[in-house]
């Protein structure tokens, strides 16, 4: 008789998912709400605080939250920020309401969902039809790749390419080791696009057997203009559709919530949903805190923490 495959961990809710970040920053894992968190030195003060890995967190009781908070806060922390998973809307927003911890909880950027309720391309808005009819025509080829720590020499030149195309900094910058330690998870696939031996595109997707986000996508300057991305969507939601119930397609680019931004109208385009993520903080040591605002002078900053807004 054969087993039963034990259930498959979300990576995003493991703590080794946390710890992928461990060749740039000191983490911390929580035993209360098990998330693992980022310690960052605040420059020239002696003094750090926590935020949660990129791209969220996903708890699976939210209500453990404050003792997680007390758990960072007998750390030495002098603030934590995190971002939710967009799935766990419902909990965040039901603990935001009753929580006097968090100085911050507000909705932070509106997901585009894909829920397989039947044949997802029934959703496909009719410019997307056409862009895949277009890029159809290219001698391009899809394929899924179960990933290992290796793969992160396919990924990460790509993703230098958008890091460089767009500016990317601090955290979201990544890097190869972390790279290489996300494609390690168990729940992590990529999906490609090549032409001939070469992959122009790659995207990393990461799942359990009920949900799925993308997690990072990145291509050549030579695939945008060859609708590589069309492709590569059509073939991840291909393959997640015989395996999860909805998949996180993810927001716009960029801090604020705009339907209108180019990278939402395209994830639109796909979807039938949407979901939510918040962003919260909490003040850990008001004491210190404060002193940290004064000192930089932020005050009146809607910035969180304020003593971290940026520089004009």
């Amino acid at each position: 008789m054969t087993e039963a495959k034990p259930p498959l961990a979300h990576p995003y809710r493991s703590p080794d998912y946390g710890r992928s970040f461990a060749s740039r920053f000191d983490v911390i894992t929580t035993l209360s709400a098990p998330a693992t968190w980022l310690r960052r030195p605040v420059d020239g003060t002696g003094s750090f605080d926590f935020a949660g890995a990129y791209p969220c967190i996903s708890l699976p009781d939210y209500s453990a939250l404050d003792a997680a908070l007390d758990e960072l806060k007998e750390a030495g922390g002098v603030s934590v920020v995190f971002v939710t998973n967009a799935f766990d809307d419902a909990a965040i927003a039901n603990v935001a309401d009753r929580s006097d911890r968090l100085a911050l909880c507000r909705p932070f950027k509106t997901h585009h969902v894909v829920a397989f309720d039947g044949p997802w391309r029934r959703h496909l808005s009719a410019h997307h039809e056409r862009e895949l009819k277009a890029a159809r025509k290219q001698p391009l080829a899809a394929r899924v790749v179960e990933t290992t720590p290796g793969y992160a020499g396919t990924f990460w030149p790509l993703y230098e390419v958008l890091i460089d195309r767009h500016d990317i900094s601090g955290v979201q910058a990544l890097g190869p080791e972390i790279i290489a330690a996300q494609c390690g998870l168990p729940g992590t696939v990529a999906v490609e696009i090549v032409d001939g031996d070469e992959v122009i595109a790659s995207s990393l997707w990461v799942h359990d057997d009920r949900e799925a986000h993308i997690h990072l996508h990145a291509q050549t300057p030579d695939a945008y203009s060859r609708r590589a991305s069309y492709l590569l969507y059509e073939a991840a939601l291909d393959f997640l559709s015989e395996r999860v119930e909805r998949v996180d397609l993810g927001g716009g680019a960029g801090f604020t919530d705009n339907a209108e931004d180019g990278l939402s109208r395209y994830k639109k385009g796909w979807s039938n949903a949407t979901a939510r993520t918040y962003l919260c903080g909490a003040i850990l040591d008001p004491v210190r805190y404060d002193a940290l605002t004064h000192a930089r002078g932020s005050a009146d900053a809607e910035f969180f923490p304020k003593y971290r807004v940026p520089k004009p």
